[in-house]
């Protein structure tokens, strides 16, 4: 694998290559894909050897690194190294985390607006940073927030509430200059719509068959087994009556004329409701909202809904040397359930080592593992971007007010310094001038 070095200017300098003697060999790479925070992370050490390369000296934190995967460009901005005697480690991030050093405040709109204009409103695209597919074109929605937040976060925030999901791609020039970074909107991934990624239906992973390791959890919070949609006005689904059959012809959903519940009958043997005796209805009602006075998107959505709460989130961490991409979806086949379950999942999270492919490893989640998912790793390497940007503000406290009767009194003052929400007085060194003098 070839990776290149840019300057500040993302002018390539040198390159990291372990085929080519001749140039700086890296180790302990991992490139980390995050499907749910649309970003990545790549890290790697190169070793310092006795003579020390001259190429080691652009990698600081000025500089860049980007390399060529499947066609695509991916480039990342040096944020941290860590260097001792032997080694030096890069911590990188992927450009789009730029938009972390940029807020935006709190907006309350009045009316509808499409995707595009609110990303107008809020800021989002730069000269360099343009729309690209744009799925939901068609929709508008009335969005509101009560706060600011970093510019990526109010992206996302815009992204799933138009009930979508989004990708950056990058271009570089032939020199290595950054020629756009492109978002692609996709509607959310259903049975009709894919989303980020790829279907993969030439793929089946058998759970302690096809991978080399395997590890699942299983995670019931949030479970529902049955959904009361609401939609404009008090709108109601009790005048559809609908069936929906499993691949076995066994009835998976149930909506009868006068019910204003979407049910799921089969689920409720497994996951009852514990606070319900058994002359009652035993299923865990879900009440929601969605903004329609159309009967039948209510239900369309509301059936949407339902199918990514009725199961418990699963989510597999595989060890596999299968070709496979954020995003793409496979079907699992479980055995270790009664009945056997198979399920769609989708590659939630991916870690790719191009100096030891025995590490690559791919996370995967249906439905419900995806709707709570939140990767605690890319969660907190973003909280410490977001501190690092935070401007310092400096305060003076008073223990008695600055106002004395009479010209008599006494206060004492103190100094604080804050970065962002932080104190961080202990950290720094305070110094006292009246009119300029110390």
């Amino acid at each position: 694998m070839l990776i290149s070095i840019h300057d500040k200017n993302l002018r390539r300098v040198a390159f990291l290559d372990n085929d080519k003697p001749e140039t700086l060999h890296f180790k302990d790479d991992t490139w980390h894909r995050y499907l749910t925070e649309a970003t990545s992370t790549f890290d790697f050490t190169v070793t310092k050897s006795e003579d020390v390369h001259s190429d080691i000296r652009f990698l600081n934190e000025q500089n860049y690194v980007s390399f060529r995967y499947g066609n695509q460009d991916y480039l990342f901005g040096i944020m941290k190294t860590e260097e001792t005697e032997d080694e030096l480690t890069c911590y990188c991030e992927n450009l789009n985390l730029e938009l972390l050093t940029e807020t935006d405040p709190a907006h309350k709109e009045n009316g509808a607006k499409t995707f595009v204009q609110y990303l107008d409103l809020c800021g989002i695209l730069m000269s360099r940073m343009t729309l690209g597919i744009n799925e939901i074109s068609d929709r508008s929605r009335t969005l509101s927030w009560d706060g600011q937040q970093t510019k990526l976060a109010r992206l996302l925030s815009i992204v799933k509430q138009f009930d979508a999901e989004c990708e950056f791609v990058t271009s570089l020039n032939r020199d290595g200059s950054l020629a756009a970074l492109t978002l692609n909107v996709f509607r959310e991934h259903d049975a009709s719509y894919q989303g980020v990624g790829k279907r993969r239906d030439d793929v089946t992973l058998y759970y302690g068959d096809s991978v080399d390791s395997v590890r699942r959890t299983i995670d019931k919070t949030g479970l529902y087994t049955a959904i009361l949609p609401t939609g404009k006005d008090g709108l109601t689904i009790a005048s559809i009556a609908r069936t929906e059959y499993d691949e076995d012809g066994a009835v998976l959903f149930s909506s009868p004329s006068g019910e204003s519940h979407i049910l799921c009958p089969s689920m409720i043997t497994d996951y009852p409701s514990q606070l319900s005796d058994e002359t009652s209805d035993r299923y865990i009602n879900l009440d929601w909202d969605y903004d329609t006075d159309n009967v039948n998107v209510l239900y369309a959505k509301a059936l949407a809904k339902i199918k990514e709460v009725y199961m418990p989130a699963i989510t597999y961490e595989a060890t596999c040397p299968l070709a496979l991409d954020i995003g793409d979806t496979v079907r699992i086949h479980d055995d270790k359930f009664s009945p056997a379950l198979l399920l769609e999942a989708r590659v939630s999270e991916q870690e790719a080592s191009f100096s030891d492919p025995t590490k690559n490893k791919n996370t995967f989640a249906n439905f419900r593992a995806l709707e709570n998912k939140l990767s605690g790793d890319i969660t907190s390497r973003v909280q410490t971007l977001i501190d690092n940007a935070s401007p310092y503000a400096m305060e003076v406290l008073s223990s008695d007010g600055l106002v004395f009767k009479n010209g008599a009194g006494s206060t004492t003052l103190t100094p604080r310094v804050l970065k962002g929400q932080k104190d961080v007085t202990s950290q720094v060194a305070t110094a006292w001038y009246k009119d300029g003098v110390a």
